[in-house]
């Protein structure tokens, strides 16, 4: 029997097997990409359903791009698009692309249709608008960007952020008019920092920017770091002067303030920091794992206003709770979620997710949202063959890397999970929920055949990794 064959029965057989409930969910999605690499890491809807792609990709023959110009030695340019809510039609589709590196790495959209978008180019000819709030370029090996459309496809502002070092932006929340972005800069001239260094004492620190529409101070920035390498990976605002950021850290002497955990061990840890909106001074932060290599990849909010976190660890003695959905390391790396306490003094919930083999939330996009009724979806990784799944739609895996999706009620009850690929290496990086209770992933995969009905791109367009884009709705 054939590689997709093989693939395709164990799909039908997972159909078959999976219980009945009615949670039982249906999906369905597409293909997206060129003939070179492409990858979206981030996806967003708005009020009416429509679905939005922040992507980095090196295809120039993309869906909804009709006049792409090739540039020789380009590496990778950044691409959002716009689809149907019925994914039935591309409404638009664009490239941010100067002459070297450029990546989309995050995209939300605000109550009137505006798209913001956030990420990282090295191209000095960068394509900035007239009134961007930084024009030229700022140095090093890249500077942040961030841009602003609007709901028909016309860029109202693409800016840099940075300064003279390398500056990168994973991560961006959109409230009332203010944009955050969370990222990693080695620049001791980052703008809007108040007290600017002379010089970077060690490596990249994490930072946090406040860009305003309507202020004399349009960017305000705080930085937060050791002597090693931070970065913020999720950020989300909360009621009131709150903001959570989180993110990872490798350095010993990493800026705590009434730490729930002071002390990391091994190379690397998650951590979590809420701060005021109005001053970015650090309400608090705290280190979250255990003793060996953790990180924190995203981060949504309880409907109570207590923040939960996805990420990664190898550790084997995470402060799990008694009501984990799973209280030991599967093996290897596992992916883990976390719900902290507003006040950041307690762990209210902690358990890990994972298999025999690696596992992890993921590590790039936006992997965890958190619906009306509370109950926490996340993706990721896998190269577990025995992944807890539950009322699935792929019951096994499909090839030696997977994507999964997995959602835990508050109680820590794991009612639905599943894989999600195919024959060849597949990650789900982020996912959106619509106003319908439809919830989007997106990611990269390597795979010929999908364990889905396909719609508008139904094949793998070639190079190694074509987008997916897939909805899943539980009826």
């Amino acid at each position: 029997m054939c590689r997709s064959a093989f693939l395709a029965l164990i799909v039908v057989l997972s159909l078959a097997c999976s219980e009945r409930t009615a949670t039982a969910p249906s999906w369905e999605g597409t293909y997206f990409g060129g003939s070179l690499v492409d990858d979206c890491d981030a996806v967003a809807t708005d009020h009416a359903g429509n679905v939005y792609l922040a992507c980095h990709v090196v295809s120039m023959d993309l869906p909804g791009v009709a006049d792409a110009v090739f540039v020789p030695d380009d590496p990778m340019n950044a691409y959002i698009v716009k689809l149907s809510a019925a994914l039935d039609a591309i409404e638009w589709g664009m490239l941010l692309a100067g002459s070297r590196y450029d990546g989309a790495f995050d995209i939300a959209v605000d109550g009137r249709g505006h798209v913001f978008v956030a990420g990282l180019t090295a191209s000095p000819d960068f394509p900035v608008t007239a009134n961007a709030l930084q024009k030229r370029y700022g140095g090093g090996e890249g500077d942040a960007f961030f841009a602003e459309i609007d709901p028909e496809g016309k860029l109202l502002e693409v800016s840099f952020l940075g300064g003279g070092g390398t500056d990168q932006a994973f991560t961006l929340e959109i409230e009332d008019g203010t944009l955050w972005l969370g990222g990693a800069t080695w620049s001791s001239d980052f703008p809007g920092v108040p007290n600017p260094l002379a010089e970077r004492p060690g490596d990249a620190d994490a930072f946090i920017a406040r860009i305003s529409s309507e202020s004399e101070e349009r960017v305000r920035s705080t930085l937060l770091g050791g002597r090693e390498y931070e970065k913020v990976t999720g950020i989300t605002a909360a009621e009131g002067d709150q903001l959570f950021a989180v993110g990872l850290t490798k350095s010993s002497d990493f800026p705590l303030v009434d730490s729930l955990q002071g002390v990391g061990g091994g190379a690397g840890n998650g951590f979590v920091a809420k701060l005021s909106k109005a001053s970015l001074n650090v309400m608090f932060s705290t280190l979250v794992g255990g003793t060996g290599v953790d990180a924190v990849w995203g981060v949504d909010l309880l409907t109570d206003g207590r923040p939960v976190v996805a990420g990664s660890t190898n550790s084997t003695d995470l402060p799990t709770t008694e009501d984990a959905f799973q209280r030991t390391n599967g093996g290897a790396d596992d992916a883990f979620l976390a719900v902290l306490a507003a006040t950041g003094k307690s762990i209210d919930y902690c358990s890990y997710f994972g298999g025999s083999g690696d596992d992890s939330a993921a590590y790039d996009g936006r992997p965890i949202v958190v619906d009306p009724e509370n109950r926490i979806w996340f993706v990721g990784q896998t190269v577990s063959e025995n992944l807890p799944t539950r009322h699935a739609l792929q019951a096994a895996p499909g090839g030696d890397s997977d994507g999964f999706i997995a959602r835990l009620a508050l109680d820590g009850t794991l009612d639905f999970a599943s894989y999600l690929g195919g024959e060849g290496r597949d990650i789900a990086e982020g996912l959106s929920l619509s106003p319908t209770g439809r919830v989007w992933i997106t990611g990269l995969t390597a795979s010929n055949v999908l364990p889905f009905p396909l719609t508008l791109q139904r094949s793998h367009a070639g190079g190694r990794f074509d987008c997916f884009l897939v909805g899943l709705q539980l009826r």
